[in-house]
């Protein structure tokens, strides 16, 4: 009964995370890539808050971002932690874990500083490592799986346009028997859950418009401009203004012409006298 509520529980916080993905998602797309170190612990809870410890383990990470807007971010997380758990007779021996899952994240300020929530769910295998923990170790006969849902919190900071350190809190809640990792007779299984506190560097490749770093860059504004049409010809050449006529000078003037001559008088004719 208490397993299905735990599961409703983040069923529930997961279609809130999706919820508010559909509603900020954009179309440009970045990549982060982070690496990230820390300590765990293991939390039990049937024995309450005695249950928890923060013991002396570590824990190595690798994560992928696929970054859909300024607050959505989708990332596969793979992670590995060894505790050392002591020796049986002659033989040391340690707990090997190594998760894997996708997570839902969501930026809470999208500036230099990001501080951000995310959950997910996941698979969650462990297993003993037979030998002191300079060396590889053997893996032992007893192994067990489990889903788990994971819980993060965490903090940002944008040093660079490429480069961001941060930390981050995860809580991984365990749905299965597992390993108990303080247990003195290698084997003995419990249910237990597990936090760690990691120490990130973030890669951040294809940085799109909306970085983090510089903000969502403005839409363009756009002005009303008067239509200039240029003519694709040029226009035909203008003729030049007629020259002034100028009157010939008097000396080259030619003569007027001669008046035609007076008709004949007329008169009454004589006979001569025969």
């Amino acid at each position: 009964m208490v397993g299905l509520r735990r599961l409703a529980g983040v069923v529930a916080f997961g279609a809130v995370m999706t919820a508010a993905a559909v509603g900020t998602a954009r179309a440009e797309v970045g990549m982060n890539m982070g690496l990230g170190g820390g300590y765990l612990g293991y939390f039990i809870p049937s024995e309450g808050t005695s249950g928890a410890s923060l013991q002396s383990g570590f824990a190595l990470g690798l994560d992928l971002d696929l970054v859909l807007s300024p607050r959505v971010v989708i990332s596969l997380y793979g992670e590995g932690t060894r505790k050392n758990n002591g020796s049986v007779g002659m033989q040391d021996f340690s707990l090997m874990s190594i998760y894997g899952d996708l997570r839902l994240r969501f930026n809470i300020l999208t500036k230099r500083v990001v501080p951000y929530l995310a959950a997910g769910a996941g698979v969650w295998t462990s297993f003993l490592l037979l030998g002191e923990m300079s060396s590889s170790g053997t893996m032992g006969e007893t192994t067990s799986i489990a889903l788990q849902f994971p819980f993060s919190v965490g903090l940002e900071l944008r040093v660079h346009k490429y480069f961001s350190l941060g930390i981050e809190a995860n809580y991984h809640l365990l749905l299965g028997q597992g390993l108990d990792p303080g247990a003195i007779a290698p084997g003995e299984r419990n249910g237990f859950d597990v936090f760690t506190l990691m120490a990130r560097l973030r890669i951040h490749f294809g940085v799109p418009d909306f970085d983090p770093l510089y903000g969502v860059k403005p839409a363009p504004k756009f002005h009303t401009a008067p239509v200039v049409v240029v003519p694709t010809t040029s226009p035909a050449p203008t003729p030049p203004p007629p020259a002034p006529r100028s009157e010939p000078p008097p000396g080259d003037a030619p003569p007027p012409p001669a008046p035609p001559p007076p008709p004949p008088e007329s008169g009454p004719t004589t006979k001569p006298a025969g």
